[in-house]
């Protein structure tokens, strides 16, 4: 029975990997526009030790970076900072130098959908290869794939 289950695991895993890297890559045909930083900040995140997973931090950061943008007269908002991602990042370094790069007040580029105009993100696909996409997509699947085996490996202890 736990293999079963251990095979469901790792296609739902797969199936979001997949969802999240095409939403991913499909941003690299998202048109630039100027927007205004409305504000620009970040926040520590505790995660309980049950919920860590496999990494030996048990803190992320939430960034909280909000902009707008017109396109023909109407007013959009956003805050997406990585297309197809959540605002998410476990390394403080980087989101200070994310808060850095987009301080608020000032203006930016960012990227909208336009198949969907009220969808944007700070940072989208644009100049990463196919190869990198593969090499996160293989990152991701690792991971669930140790998950199981640390599972497996409780199981059958």
């Amino acid at each position: 029975m736990s293999n079963v289950l251990m095979s469901l695991f790792v296609c739902i895993v797969a199936t979001i990997s997949v969802m999240i890297l095409l939403k991913f890559r499909s941003s690299s045909q998202w048109l630039p526009i100027s927007a205004h930083i409305e504000s620009s900040s970040f926040k520590s995140i505790h995660i309980p030790h049950s919920q860590q997973g496999i990494g030996n931090h048990s803190i992320d950061y939430k960034m909280n970076i909000d902009y707008h943008y017109i396109i023909k007269g109407q007013t959009f908002h956003g805050n997406t900072v990585m297309a197809g991602f959540p605002n998410i990042i476990p390394d403080k370094q980087e989101a200070t130098k994310m808060v850095e790069r987009f301080p608020a007040g000032s203006d930016a580029e960012v990227f909208y959908n336009p198949d969907n105009v009220g969808q944007s993100a700070l940072n989208t696909s644009k100049g990463v290869s196919l190869l990198a996409i593969a090499v996160i997509f293989l990152f991701i699947i690792s991971i669930g794939g140790g998950m199981i085996w640390l599972i497996n490996s409780d199981l059958m202890a």
